[in-house]
């Protein structure tokens, strides 16, 4: 039988751990047509490459060195691996580097002319893995190449596949791009319900701004009502407020509110007793009356029979679609009847059949496994099985799923056919691939003259050979196991399990490349684990011994010191600055470890979009944090001009502790952010135990922010009763008000005439910004420039214009990070703006990530042309990225992409 050689054990070793030298050496030993065949013929035990492997560990020059040889030729001709005939996972090299999150390999291969469309075994394509990982650059390649923003795995779309995984990044990426926020996969809930069941507050807003609807059923339940099974009030505000219906049933006649009193939420009762029409059947509707009701005997045996009934006729409307061969129809069917009974094995085949009658290899696999394990010595559940792996032409699986069910019922034809048709296939493609050693089985099946059946020698020859393939699979032990292994064990602060991975391992040097390079989904490497886990003496090790580089990043930007600083590991934090780590390194966000915590020799007033430290811990109430920043000397007045002083922000922490450390430390209780004073702010949402506060600490009743308005008159507006009594007697007399009394005060307030004269002054107040906005942009002065617009901003956050000037002023001070958050806010209201597209590629060439901002400045000219300044920037984006100059034939055809 088969046996790799050692030239293939080399050559599939020098791929893995990325030895270009060595690889180089074994294909000079061999003619370039024996060394192809070489590399495209022999498989791992998985089926994969040694392109797979190169792809899939980030190996981008060994990627470059077999593609130029041409080794990879019948790869990329149906772009199909091996493992499509032989293994379950059905990944292609773009697959892997995508999963494996290496971007530029994944981009070589792109380029090279990888096929996007190709997926893995539950249907996911590279955009669907590039989403989950937040990778926006990624999916812009993808997109730019044709990639299917819909296309529908058995996880669901991409944009579901990122509403799973509280891909925020993702879903407001994949939106922009035109992801319909409605679209389903038939096997996933709606992208607004994945984002409830995940906990995504973010996704969720996105989502609903976007116009998903969220009335939306699917499975049978409503956004609203698994909201109120689960007790998310929050969740359900935001509902209602976009449009939720709190009256809609499901498919078994059931409301919202009565799935909360179902699950004992009587806070979501309360919010949604007001909203909701009373149910006649109910004898006394208010709340404890339907929770008592719903809670019944009576009718919880009524509920049951009714969920039997519908349960019934759902089967039939699928097994009666089945029989006029309408399979789409069936599947409609059977899926809402899975929905209520998940556990009838029955459910499942059918469906499975009627996928693989639609020629839906993933999903009739995903629901053919999930009978095998409902009911494992069910020989139909194995022949299912078989059914999809035939589909995906993947005959070993095929044969052995098939094999299965023949062993638990022999006599059935249609499992033996069906299990000789599959070896048939094996064999013939196994003749394709090794010719020599399907002679070599052929030759015994014929000569064996007793035991067992031809095809049975074969099915066992076939999977000894595919055994004898698993040789390659230690190749790189460490690599293929080792790897996974040690982000568990720096997780589990195992040190002398890790020890031992990198004695196996007999390469210090290719030990440290795969701890540098092996990280999880979100690019935490085994040092990130170590440090989010406070294991110090792992950290030790892994810096000291192992030689790790201390300041690794992950896909966000954070570092080692960040995570043991987030998660209050101070000791392991201490560890690593004692270490030269970089305490100034920031995330994507701009922040700091100084962010989470101070520490020695970090700067103290680190800026962020969040602010500055201070303000990040005033605004989550950290008092321990806080007490830090202010013996540290941080300045009590410093506010990014992104957000509100750390006084206000602790206010709407409700941290009396914070507000009262500020204060004492010199904070003025009168600083206006944001247009208002903290006290207006206190008035305007009746904070009026922290009103009493302030006003203790001095804070004057008489100050105005820029709407020119007291915080008396922030009570009246909010009708804060309580707030207007305390501040009357403290404010002086405003003359505008006719009658100067706690009623005349309220009728004023809410006049026509005071309405108007508001909206006036806030018109007025806004040009203001606006004029010294532009007057400062043109002495150069960006920052008080910045200062202006966001004050105009405040005052109308409808305005493009204002952002746009802002994302210049951020530019022209080289921050790239804030130009762009503005850009794209930008777009959001105004998205055939060719000024805002041209604003946000502006951002991301000062970011160097000239991808982005050669697909922003195209989209700039599909709304403006002629315009010469957004051409030039495009081309220079375009070459910037490809580092050759560009024809206008390809810029054109990038536009027109």
């Amino acid at each position: 039988m088969y046996s790799p050689s050692d030239d293939d054990v080399l050559i599939f070793k020098a791929a893995a751990s990325g030895d270009l030298k060595h690889l180089q050496q074994l294909a000079v030993k061999t003619d370039d047509g024996a060394f192809r065949r070489r590399c495209e013929i022999s498989n791992d035990c998985e089926g994969k490459t040694v392109l797979h492997y190169a792809a899939g560990m980030g190996r981008i020059q060994i990627c470059k060195f077999l593609i130029e040889k041409q080794c990879g030729v019948c790869v990329f001709r149906d772009f199909k691996s091996y493992d499509d005939h032989f293994t379950a996972s059905g990944n292609s090299p773009l697959l892997l580097a995508v999963i494996g999150g290496h971007i530029n390999t994944a981009k070589y291969l792109i380029i090279r002319g990888a096929d996007i469309a190709m997926c893995d075994s539950r249907g996911a394509t590279s955009l669907h893995h590039a989403a989950g990982k937040e990778n926006k650059e990624l999916m812009q390649s993808l997109l730019l190449k044709g990639a299917d923003i819909e296309a529908k795995s058995v996880d669901g779309t991409p944009l579901q596949f990122a509403a799973s995984r509280g891909s925020v990044e993702s879903i407001r990426f994949l939106l922009s791009h035109g992801a319909k926020p409605n679209s389903v996969a038939p096997l996933t809930y709606s992208p607004i319900l994945l984002a409830i069941i995940f906990h995504s507050s973010d996704c969720l807003e996105l989502l609903l701004k976007a116009g998903a609807d969220p009335n939306m059923n699917t499975f049978g339940t409503n956004p609203l009502a698994y909201a109120a099974m689960k007790g998310e009030t929050e969740v359900i505000q935001s509902l209602l407020a976009a449009g939720a219906n709190p009256n809609a049933v499901d498919k078994l006649r059931v409301t919202p509110v009565e799935y909360a009193a179902l699950a004992g939420e009587k806070e979501v009762l309360r919010v949604l007793f007001p909203v909701t029409r009373s149910i006649s059947d109910y004898p006394d509707w208010n709340i404890d009356g339907i929770i008592k009701y719903i809670h019944s005997e009576k009718v919880k045996k009524k509920r049951e029979r009714k969920q039997t009934i519908y349960l019934k006729l759902m089967k039939q409307k699928g097994k009666n679609a089945m029989n006029r061969d309408n399979y789409s129809d069936a599947i409609k069917w059977y899926n809402e009847a899975i929905y209520v009974d998940s556990s009838d094995a029955n459910l499942l085949l059918d469906r499975s059949f009627c996928w693989a009658n639609l020629n839906e290899a993933a999903f009739a696999l995903t629901d053919a496994e999930a009978c095998v394990k409902l009911r494992p010595h069910w020989p139909k559940a194995h022949y299912a099985e078989g059914v999809a792996w035939k589909l995906r032409k993947n005959y070993v699986m095929s044969s052995k799923a098939f094999a299965n069910a023949w062993r638990l019922d022999p006599t059935d034809e249609d499992i033996v056919e069906a299990f000789r048709e599959a070896t048939s296939l094996g064999m013939m493609d196994l003749a394709a691939k090794h010719p020599l050693e399907a002679l070599k089985i052929y030759e015994r099946i014929i000569k064996a003259r007793f035991g067992s059946s031809p095809m049975e020698q074969f099915f066992s020859l076939l999977h000894s050979f595919e055994a004898d393939m698993g040789k390659l699979t230690n190749v790189d032990l460490w690599y293929r196991n080792s790897s996974v292994n040690t982000l568990e064990v720096a997780a589990a602060g195992n040190l002398e399990r890790l020890r031992q991975l990198r004695a196996d391992a007999r390469d210090d040097q290719g030990f440290r490349k795969m701890c540098e390079t092996v990280k999880d989904s979100k690019g935490l490497t085994v040092l990130h684990y170590a440090a989010f886990t406070g294991k110090t003496q792992v950290c030790r090790y892994l810096i000291g011994d192992v030689k790790m580089n201390i300041d690794l990043k992950t896909d966000k930007g954070d570092t080692p010191l960040s995570l043991a600083v987030m998660e209050e590991h101070f000791s392991t934090a201490n560890y690593l600055i004692n270490h030269d780590a970089d305490v100034n390194a920031s995330c994507l966000k701009g922040m700091t470890a100084l962010h989470y915590a101070a520490e020695n020799g970090a700067d103290i007033e680190a800026d962020s979009d969040y602010g500055t430290p201070l303000q990040r811990a005033s605004s989550r109430g950290k008092k321990e944090a806080v007490k830090t920043f202010l013996d540290h000397n941080s300045n009590t007045y410093s506010a990014s001009p992104l957000s509100m002083t750390p006084v206000m922000l602790s206010i709407m922490a409700q941290s009396f502790e914070c507000l009262d450390m500020l204060l004492k430390a010199g904070a003025d209780p009168n600083c206006v952010s944001c247009g208002m004073t903290p006290l207006s702010y206190t008035a305007s949402e009746s904070e009026n135990e922290f009103m009493k506060f302030l006003l203790k600490a001095g804070a004057n009743p008489n100050v105005v922010g820029t709407t020119g308005m007291t915080p008396l008159e922030y009570a009246a507006m909010a009708c804060n009763h309580e707030g207007l009594m305390t501040l009357f007697p403290l404010t002086t007399r405003i003359t505008s008000i006719p009658v100067w009394s706690f009623q005349g005060i309220m009728n004023h307030i809410h006049s026509k005439e005071a309405r108007d004269q508001r909206e006036l002054k806030r018109k007025e107040n806004f040009l203001l910004a606006k004029q010294n906005g532009e007057a400062a942009v043109k002495r150069n002065e960006y920052l008080k420039a910045i200062v202006c617009y966001t004050e105009a901003i405040f005052l109308d956050p409808t305005d493009a214009t204002m952002l746009s000037n802002r994302s210049l002023c951020w530019a022209r001070l080289n921050d790239g990070k804030r130009a762009l958050s503005d850009a794209e806010a930008c777009i959001q209201l105004n998205p055939h703006w060719p000024k805002a597209h041209y604003r946000e590629g502006v951002a991301w060439t000062l970011l160097k990530n000239y991808s982005m901002a050669s697909e922003a400045f195209s989209q700039a000219l599909k709304f403006d042309p002629q315009n010469q300044e957004i051409q030039k920037a495009f081309k220079d984006a375009v070459e910037a990225e490809f580092g050759i100059p560009v024809s206008d034939k390809i810029r054109a055809m990038h536009i027109s992409l």
